[in-house]
């Protein structure tokens, strides 16, 4: 499983990135994802954007946070965690949470993007120039939110002004 499968999954919601704490994970930088409906973490080479681990957490109580962890590097963790990491339990992982572990990872897709959906939700495809998105990524970071955060303000800025108008008319 590769970066952009991920990234496109998620839909851009990148909340903060840092460097991977575990020296396992080669070139590893950990990639945080936040949506009102759930949080994913994602463990990337940088350079070969291979994934070593993704995890989403659901912000409903009622539903199991989910893990796959790429089969190619998973003996490599276990590996590194009993000799630097022993009182770490893997199945709890490190904040006590205990994951459904998903092996396939297709079967992880699905099972994260139905966490990651929102019911009655909808899309809107943007063309927008390099400059433009450049714009759009500047302001968000200024407001601390995603950008898909902030075309959601103001797509709904403007429908408001729309209607506000469509009504004085009336």
């Amino acid at each position: 499983m590769y970066f952009t499968t991920l990234n496109d999954l998620f839909a851009f919601n990148i909340h903060s990135s840092y460097s991977a704490e575990w020296g396992c994970f080669e070139h590893g930088r950990m990639v945080v994802y936040k949506t009102p409906l759930a949080s994913a973490k994602v463990v990337v080479n940088t350079r070969t954007h291979e994934i070593y681990e993704a995890t989403v957490h659901p912000e409903s109580f009622n539903k199991m946070p989910i893990r796959w962890m790429n089969p190619k590097y998973k003996s490599t963790i276990y590996e590194y965690r009993e000799l630097h990491h022993p009182d770490v339990d893997l199945e709890w992982a490190w904040l006590e949470t205990l994951y459904h572990n998903i092996e396939n990872s297709d079967e992880f897709l699905s099972a994260a993007g139905e966490l990651f959906e929102a019911e009655g939700s909808s899309s809107v495809d943007l063309d927008l120039t390099d400059k433009e998105f450049n714009f759009l990524l500047k302001e968000s970071v200024a407001k601390n939110i995603t950008v898909r955060q902030l075309v959601s303000n103001i797509i709904e800025e403007q429908l408001k002004k729309e209607i506000q108008c469509h009504t004085q008319k009336d």
